[in-house]
């Protein structure tokens, strides 16, 4: 992972050093609040694409250079954040009917539930989170209005992602019963896509105020050898009422990430 990270900085360089032209580039760096949708935010566990994806964090340095009039090139690098939903994962674990081959896994298979079944209440689950890195390359318009200072800009950019998925693991505790879930990490590599408007403010010859209004997805993000597991038990240990289960499986998962992020930076005229 650590070699992968450092690509991130010498493909940036590469792509600024072809979009060049004197004076007319300039190094945005942005943050943001980043807004899961479609089936990344989705908190049913019986939904084989749920991602139980919360509002996060983005964070994005880009390089702009202009080559017509209102036209030209963009790269950047992106970094994102969404946590795990904890809060519905929660709720959900509570509700749901056990049996011994029961199995979330994103794109997984869930088997039915056997006849007999048990319900575990008070699901605790520790806080972990998506994330993902991506390479990004595209096009750009700006619009001046007809106040000289600001400008409006569209975008349009594809790139290679990074992406680590959360690890699942909680428990269930009482006086007569105990059952506990893990799911681990795995990461994967994919395409994504970016599409935005937004507004230049300039503040100086130097510098400027960036924001921007962009949806971002991926495409179907392989998650290979996802192993999960599921541990329970009945009664007290000794007592002639005791019995446990213990079940696991490895499987592949998918999953599109898709977001509406919310950026604001500032820009540095080269």
């Amino acid at each position: 992972m650590k070699k992968n990270w450092l690509l991130f900085p010498a493909l940036m360089l590469i792509a600024c050093n072809c979009f060049t032209q004197k004076n007319n580039g300039a190094l945005v760096f942005s943050i943001g609040p980043s807004l899961p949708i479609g089936d990344y935010s989705s908190t049913d566990i019986m939904n084989s694409s749920a991602g139980l994806a919360k509002a996060g964090e983005i964070v994005s340095f880009s390089f702009y250079s202009k080559r017509k009039k209102q036209f030209g090139f963009t790269a950047a690098i992106q970094a994102q954040r969404n946590p795990l939903n904890t809060k519905e994962l929660e709720n959900d674990f509570s509700q749901a009917q056990f049996g011994q081959s029961f199995v979330f896994a994103s794109n997984g298979s869930t088997p039915p539930p056997p006849p007999s079944y048990t319900k575990y209440p008070n699901w605790k689950f520790d806080k972990h989170a998506w994330f993902t890195a991506s390479l990004l390359v595209g096009c750009y318009a700006e619009f001046v209005s007809h106040n000289p200072s600001l400008s409006f800009i569209t975008k349009l950019m594809i790139g290679g992602v990074y992406a680590s998925s959360p690890k699942v693991n909680g428990s269930s505790i009482t006086d007569t019963a105990t059952a506990r879930y893990q799911q681990n990490s795995r990461s994967g590599f994919g395409f994504t896509y970016l599409l935005s408007g937004g507004i230049k403010c300039h503040l100086s010859k130097k510098l400027s105020l960036f924001g921007d209004l962009e949806y971002a997805a991926t495409n179907d993000i392989k998650f290979k050898d996802l192993k999960t597991s599921f541990f329970s038990t009945h009664g007290s240990p000794g007592s002639p009422n005791y019995s446990s289960a213990y079940a696991t499986r490895t499987t592949d998962g998918e999953q599109i990430i898709a977001n509406i992020n919310l950026r604001i930076g500032i820009g540095l005229h080269l």
